[in-house]
């Protein structure tokens, strides 16, 4: 299976086996960082949501998969952090593992700090808003706390621009714009901008309505 094929909810919090086969030379020589490169054709990496990051695969160690699926994983390295965006390789074969892997036991305490390092960085409100599935049709795909919010005027036509949750005022989202708008509603990069859903086109929508 491609990254690509899988959203973040079948990643989030899962160690998944990466195949190397493909990767970009500058993540490859990062690599070396982790022992028995030569050995390897993968790595075994921690998936999470960072709020600004997106879907982030934080890389464990070296391994090895044979024809049968066996994983044999080399030392892990825990003074590096060596964290890769999902959209960076999203033509990467992958595996994603049981959630009973003995390998979260064995990387505990670097998969401890890279949690504890995220939760620094969101918000509940982030984290709440990102447990809403009826939203994952706005979602961008590899940065989940970013919905794509639909401006509507009676004078003009409807543009999406992005927007980075993080908060709420009793029904509404507020969230950061992330883009100029390009038609003239009153959207620039930095905002803070406040949005509610309602259904629009058979589907849950973001809805900013500007009068």
């Amino acid at each position: 299976m491609k990254t690509n094929e899988l959203t973040f909810r079948q990643l989030e919090n899962r160690i998944c086996f990466v195949y190397s086969d493909g990767l970009d030379s500058e993540y490859s020589i990062m690599l070396n960082d982790f022992v028995d490169l030569d050995k390897a054709n993968g790595f075994l990496a921690f998936v999470y949501v960072d709020h600004k990051d997106g879907v982030l695969f934080d890389v464990l160690c070296n391994a090895h998969i044979d024809e049968n699926g066996n994983i044999e994983a080399f030392d892990g390295n825990n003074e590096n952090f060596l964290r890769i965006r999902k959209n960076a390789f999203e033509d990467l074969d992958i595996v994603v593992l049981d959630v009973t892997s003995e390998y979260y036991n064995v990387f505990e305490y670097k998969i401890n700090t890279t949690m504890a390092q995220a939760k620094q960085r969101s918000t509940e409100v982030a984290d709440y808003v990102r447990k809403m599935t009826f939203l994952d049709g706005s979602r961008a795909m590899s940065y989940p706390d970013d919905l794509a919010v639909l401006y509507m005027s009676e004078d003009k036509q409807p543009e999406v621009i992005w927007c980075r949750v993080e908060g709420m005022d009793g029904n509404m989202i507020q969230g950061t714009v992330l883009n100029d708008s390009l038609t003239g509603y009153p959207a620039k990069q930095g905002d803070t901008v406040s949005f509610g859903v309602a259904e629009y086109m058979g589907a849950p929508t973001c809805i900013k309505i500007i009068e």
